[in-house]
């Protein structure tokens, strides 16, 4: 498998919503909640040859017909269904309200809105009579083996890089150890459902090879279906968690709350048989639209290039267009025509229409820190942060004309339009 496309960016998300109101946010800070775990259909956003990806605070989960990698801030897993159907089918389950929107990348014609959101996907046949399916658990990417009766389940075998050094400890738990860190899994668990009742089944891990896990279960009705959870929670790959975080919320008129901050990015191969140390993807800037009671996704928006993005500010204006501040690490992040800079990296400015679908504009100013961002009535956006660029662009009757300090603080006003400094 190879890498992400050019100029598509990635990003990621989070954990389970809480439950806020408007009104409580307002009186009592809080930190921002992150985005639900979902999986979005691959519509350019990662590699051709994945899916399904699903975001989340704990990393990505990327599905593809050979098997699923998980990306973390501490690298990269792979999991291969070992003698699988190479031609499987991949269905989402569980239509979720919301989509996601990328514009990622300074070619528009990459940027991608409106993709659909689902909170389960099922590998269909990905063994004779099993299915394989992958779901959302509060923060977590979990799947089940589902297998039909009369199917064989000895068939199933999980593939891992020869990298990561498994074992099967003496409480039956899965334990490893790879350049990142070590982990530890519980033993899976395997049940049989008949009559409005829940059987429970034997099964343990069995090392078919060094980087080969098949599974060993007890006696069983086999005219009945059975599942086995590998209790594999992803989330607990290499010790680590994602890097992704909030960084800012706003609320609107209409009560709806809106969080902005950075996540992952995508930019990295998925090939399977490699156990990577690093990510060499990026971050991803996000914003992304609740329900006023934090419970429902109206959008989430990914804006970025190939390298580190960084959101520091949000700010609603009364039409519900979103403003963003941050920095631009990238040589391709997304400038719209008629902007006011059009140099892709230093401190940017964005705003995002309504419904999350538009980039209304993109600038960048100049090399700084920015620390929050206002607007007006009239959608003047207002920056504030510092600066150490002796170059910082300055209007004519400024308070201050040039560069002083080491690091000297900025207030810049940018128009409606993204087209000039007022």
């Amino acid at each position: 498998m190879g890498g992400v496309r050019p100029g598509m960016g990635r990003i990621r998300l989070l954990v389970s919503l809480l439950s806020i109101s408007a009104g409580a946010w307002a009186e009592k800070p809080q930190r921002p909640p992150a985005l639900p775990v979902a999986f979005e259909e691959n519509r350019g956003q990662a590699d051709d040859s994945v899916r399904f990806v699903s975001r989340g605070a704990r990393g990505e989960v990327l599905l593809s017909p050979a098997g699923a990698s998980m990306a973390l801030a501490g690298g990269l897993v792979k999991m291969r269904f070992a003698g699988a159907r190479n031609d499987v089918s991949l269905e989402p389950e569980q239509p979720l309200a919301g989509v996601s929107n990328y514009f990622t990348g300074g070619d528009p014609a990459r940027w991608r809105t409106n993709v659909r959101r689902y909170s389960a996907v099922r590998y269909r046949g990905l063994y004779p009579g099993i299915d394989a399916l992958f779901y959302s658990r509060g923060a977590d990417v979990e799947f089940d083996f589902v297998i039909a009766p009369g199917a064989d389940p000895s068939v199933i075998a999980l593939e891992f890089p020869d990298s990561l050094r498994l074992r099967v400890a003496e409480d039956g738990s899965l334990a490893g150890e790879s350049p990142a860190g070590a982990f530890r899994h519980h033993k899976p668990f395997a049940y049989q459902e008949a009559g409005g009742k829940r059987r429970k089944v034997t099964a343990r891990y069995r090392l078919a090879a060094a980087n080969r896990v098949t599974f060993v279960l007890g006696e069983y009705g086999k005219s009945h279906a059975l599942v086995i959870d590998p209790v594999l929670n992803f989330s607990t790959f290499l010790g680590g968690t994602g890097a992704d975080g909030a960084v800012a919320a706003a609320v609107d008129a209409q009560g709806y709350l809106y969080v902005a901050g950075s996540t992952t990015s995508l930019n990295f191969p998925v090939t399977y048989g490699a156990l990577r140390t690093t990510n060499a993807g990026g971050q991803d800037v996000f914003v992304a639209k609740l329900s006023p009671d934090g419970t429902q996704l109206i959008y989430a928006a990914y804006l970025g290039g190939s390298g580190n993005d960084t959101a520091a500010g949000l700010a609603i204006d009364g039409l519900g267009n979103a403003y963003i501040v941050g920095v631009s690490g990238s040589s391709n992040f997304p400038i719209t025509a008629g902007a006011y800079r059009s140099i892709p990296t230093g401190v940017f400015a964005a705003k995002l229409s309504p419904a999350g679908t538009q980039l209304l504009y993109s600038t960048t100013i100049e090399e700084g820190a920015p620390r929050g961002i206002a607007v007006d009535s009239g959608g003047n956006a207002y920056l504030c942060g510092s600066t150490a660029s002796p170059s910082f662009p300055v209007t004519a009757g400024a308070l201050q004309a040039s560069k002083r300090l080491n690091r000297d603080a900025f207030v810049t006003k940018l128009n409606s339009y993204g087209s000039a400094l007022v």
